[in-house]
């Protein structure tokens, strides 16, 4: 079943859309992104042929207005922990995460799904990982809405981090890649980039 959750009230669509849920597997999809057509066929089998796994998630195109970005590497859970880096509509979980572990934090405006997640992975084990590219993220192509949602994400880093400091995680983030230190750098320059552009809009 899939919802899109940033509506009126947070997250609070999005878990109403799970809790009516009646199949076995989940995923979210904001109404600015896209699935491919092979996105189910690609994550269904790595769960229907692992009852032990709990989630699975795939590569994502990253779109920045017009221009598409390679997909960003696979993170391990020490790297998600600090950075957002995997998009909302990538990942196909168990519904039976939700209902044991619970759906989004409704009293979080930005960031729900990436501690969702982490949550997820923390109670119930490692995500497995597919390396094929089966959706796309976009952001905004206008610049200065762009940079606003940069601004807003900069406010709710710490907020998450806060909340998902204690998370303690099982298997090592087994079934995930450490950022090459080529993609580790392209983040630091990204973030050097984001900061002078924000203080260029003040």
């Amino acid at each position: 079943r899939l919802c899109r959750p940033r509506l009126s009230g947070g997250g609070r669509a999005g878990n109403a859309a799970l809790d009516a849920a009646k199949g076995r597997y989940c995923g979210l999809l904001d109404d600015d992104d896209e699935l491919y057509p092979n996105h189910l066929e690609t994550l269904l089998p790595l769960l229907e042929n692992s009852p032990d796994t709990p989630a699975a998630f795939a590569l994502a195109d990253i779109i920045y207005g017009t221009r598409k970005e390679a997909p960003r590497p696979a993170p391990s859970f020490w790297t998600l922990r600090t950075r957002n880096l995997m998009p909302i509509q990538a990942v196909l979980f168990r519904r039976s995460l939700f209902t044991a572990h619970g759906g989004l934090a409704e009293d979080l405006d930005h960031f729900e799904d990436w501690e969702l997640w982490l949550r997820y992975a923390s109670r119930g084990g490692a995500f497995v990982h597919a390396p094929s590219v089966t959706s796309f993220y976009r952001t905004p192509s206008d610049t200065r809405a762009y940079h606003r949602r940069v601004l807003t994400a900069q406010r709710y880093y710490p907020v998450v981090q806060a909340r998902v400091k204690d998370y303690v995680f099982k298997g090592e983030g087994q079934g995930l890649a450490a950022l090459a230190p080529r993609a580790a750098l392209k983040e630091r320059l990204l973030r050097s980039y984001y900061f002078f552009g924000l203080l260029r809009l003040q």
